[in-house]
C-alpha cells in the first residue's frame, strides 16, 4: 500500500535451540546405618576391606575444563531465555574458550549474533558449528540467512540446497530459500519453496505468510489473502498475519477491510508500530484525516518516525504545516 513495503514480511525464525543435557557431575553418597558395639570382628574386618577398595576418580584438567564449559553454555541459555543477549554473548564465549570443540556454545551463540544483527560473526560461529558438525542441516540453514542479510544471496541458496542433502524433508531449508528467492524477485520459485514446505508442514504458519506474500510480488492478492485466512486459522492471535492481510486488501482497495485488519493487529499487539503507520494511511485514503494523524503520532511514541512521503502527503491535505 502506498510506495511504502512497511513491513519484512518473511518471518523466518532461525534462531534453532537445541537441547541441552546436563549431565550429572555430582557422585551420590551412600548412607550407611550405625553399627551396634556388639558386632563380630569378621564384619567389621570385612567392611574395612571393602572401604579400602573405594578409589575416588580424579578429575583430569581437559574434563574440568569441559564441566565448566557446560556450566557457561547453562549459564547462556538461562540469559538468552531472559532476554539479555549481551551476557549470553559472554557466556558462550566462555565456553568456548573452555572447549573449542562444544557444537552447542557456537550455535548458540551465532543465533544471538544473527538476531543481533552480527552477521558476519554468525557465519563464523556457524563455519566453527558446521566444521564440528557436518551434516547439521540447521547450522547451514542459519548461515543462509546470514548471508541472506548481508545479500550473499548465491551463497545463500547453496547453504539451503546443502541442508536439503542433508535432509530433503527440511521444511525450514525450503523456507530459507524461497525467503532469498522473494528478496531477489524470483517469486515463481519461491512460491515453488513454500508450497513445498507447506506439503512437508501443513501447520506451519511462516510458510503461509512467506508464500502470501510471494503472491503479492506477483501482484496475485486473492491468494495471498487465502493464505492468509489459512495462517490464521493456525495461529488466530498474529498480529503479524492480520497486519500482512490488511497490506493485501489495502493493494486491492478495500479499505474497510484493510482497516479492520490493521486494528485487530494492534489490539492483540498494542506497540505495533507498523500496524499505526498502515492504518494512518488507510485513514488518509479515507480522507479521515485526523485518525491518520492520531495513528502517526503514536508511531512516533513508540519510536520510530513515520514515511516522510506519506507524511509530505498528509500534511498537503490536512493542512498542517
Amino acid at each position: 500500500m502506498g510506495k511504502k513495503k512497511s513491513l519484512v514480511f518473511l518471518s523466518l525464525v532461525f534462531l534453532f535451540f537445541l537441547s541441552l543435557a546436563f549431565a550429572q557431575s555430582n557422585e551420590s553418597t551412600e548412607s550407611t546405618e550405625s553399627t551396634e558395639s556388639t558386632e563380630s570382628s569378621e564384619s567389621t574386618e570385612s567392611l574395612t576391606q571393602e572401604n579400602s577398595t573405594v578409589n575416588p576418580v580424579e578429575e583430569t584438567g581437559q574434563e574440568a575444563l569441559q564441566r565448566e564449559a557446560r556450566m557457561s553454555l547453562g549459564m547462556g541459555l538461562a540469559h538468552m531465555m531472559s532476554g539479555d543477549n549481551n551476557l549470553a554473548l559472554a557466556d558462550f564465549s566462555a565456553a568456548i574458550k573452555k572447549d573449542p570443540d562444544l557444537f552447542s556454545a557456537y550455535t548458540h551463540r551465532a543465533a544471538i549474533n544473527l538476531a543481533m544483527g552480527n552477521y558476519s560473526q554468525a557465519i563464523l560461529d556457524y563455519n566453527e558449528a558446521i566444521r564440528i558438525s557436518p551434516q547439521d542441516e540447521k547450522s547451514y540453514i542459519g548461515r543462509s540467512v546470514a548471508y541472506r542479510y548481508l545479500s550473499k544471496f548465491e551463497q545463500a541458496v547453496a547453504d539451503c540446497n546443502e541442508a536439503l542433502k542433508i535432509n530433503p524433508q527440511s521444511a525450514d531449508a525450503y523456507l530459507a530459500r524461497g525467503g532469498v528467492f522473494v528478496v531477489t524477485s524470483y517469486y515463481d520459485e519461491a512460491l515453488a519453496d513454500y508450497g513445498r514446505a507447506i506439503q512437508i508442514d501443513p501447520s506451519n504458519n511462516s510458510a503461509y505468510n512467506n508464500r502470501a506474500f510471494a503472491y503479492i510480488g506477483k501482484a496475485d492478492f486473492d491468494h495471498a489473502i487465502a493464505d492468509y485466512n489459512k495462517a490464521l486459522s493456525i495461529d488466530p492471535q498474529s498480529a503479524m498475519t492480520y497486519n500482512n492481510r490488511g497490506l493485501a486488501f489495502g493493494r486491492q482497495g478495500n479499505y474497510a477491510k484493510a482497516l479492520a485488519d490493521f486494528s485487530q493487529a494492534i489490539k492483540i499487539q498494542p506497540q505495533f508500530a507498523d500496524a499505526y503507520e498502515n492504518r494512518a494511511v488507510v485513514y488518509y485514503y479515507l480522507r479521515q484525516y485526523e485518525k491518520s494523524w492520531a495513528d502517526v503520532y503514536r508511531e512516533e511514541s513508540l519510536g520510530r518516525a513515520a514515511n516522510p512521503d506519506f507524511l509530505k502527503r498528509l500534511k498537503e491535505v490536512s493542512g498542517r504545516g
